[in-house]
């Protein structure tokens, strides 16, 4: 249980989920970090151990669940784009899927991924999806980001 915590590997775990963590939110990391720690602090807590354990990518390891930094940012801009009325947490996982393109030995996949172009692409796709399960509700009119 690689992602499960536990005393032997929670600094881990909360040490991949803050860097995650930057890697999306920077510049505004820990303004934003400190904004929701004012809500309540095991708010904060309780994301970055997520980022950590969920959403982060195992250093060096090739299992079954490891998602990559874009493939993350990729599946938080679709699930957001998809609950719609959250344009500002969008608005910073689009930004965080963009600066994903710096990471380093991306696939091509990745690399497109986190190109403008796919960004749009993933906006689009979700939209897309939604005309079909929502159809009473017109997606691709919402504001473009």
């Amino acid at each position: 249980m690689i992602r499960t915590a536990a005393p032997e590997n929670i600094e881990s775990i909360k040490a991949r989920g803050r860097r995650l963590w930057n890697s999306v939110y920077e510049p505004h990391a820990d303004k934003l970090h400190a904004k929701l720690h004012s809500y309540h602090p095991d708010f904060i807590a309780f994301i970055i151990q997520s980022y950590g354990a969920l959403f982060a990518p195992l250093p060096g390891q090739n299992v079954q669940g490891n998602l990559s930094r874009t493939l993350g940012s990729v599946a938080a801009a679709a699930c957001l784009r998809a609950e719609g009325g959250v344009g500002p947490q969008l608005t910073s996982h689009i930004y965080g899927l963009l600066k994903a393109r710096y990471e380093e030995e991306q696939s091509v996949e990745d690399k497109w991924l986190s190109s403008e172009e796919g960004a749009e692409w993933v906006l689009r796709t979700v939209d897309s999806v939604l005309d079909v399960v929502k159809p009473d509700v017109d997606y691709a009119s919402r504001a473009k980001l």
